[in-house]
């Protein structure tokens, strides 16, 4: 299996608009009702108040996490 198995990714950032926005509906449609019950749920490897941004980058730049890495803005409030 090691030798048939494959990783596939791609970015988004040569889409259009429009193509974004179906997929994200697609993705709401698809997933969520179980993103919403906590069924499913990304990994939250750490948050930082947006003040510490350089510090979150660092963590992104040395390869260090885990799952996301996420800042907060205090009149957003913590999620």
């Amino acid at each position: 299996m090691q030798k048939r198995a494959q990783l596939i990714g791609s970015t988004l950032r040569n889409r259009t608009p429009d193509y974004k926005a179906k997929l994200v509906d697609n993705l709401k449609r698809t997933f969520g009702d179980a993103l919403n019950s906590g069924h499913i749920a990304p990994v939250i490897d750490s948050i930082f108040p947006w003040e510490e941004a350089m510090s979150a980058h660092q963590v992104l730049q040395d390869n260090a996490n885990l799952g996301k890495v996420v800042l907060t803005h205090e009149s957003l409030g913590e999620r």
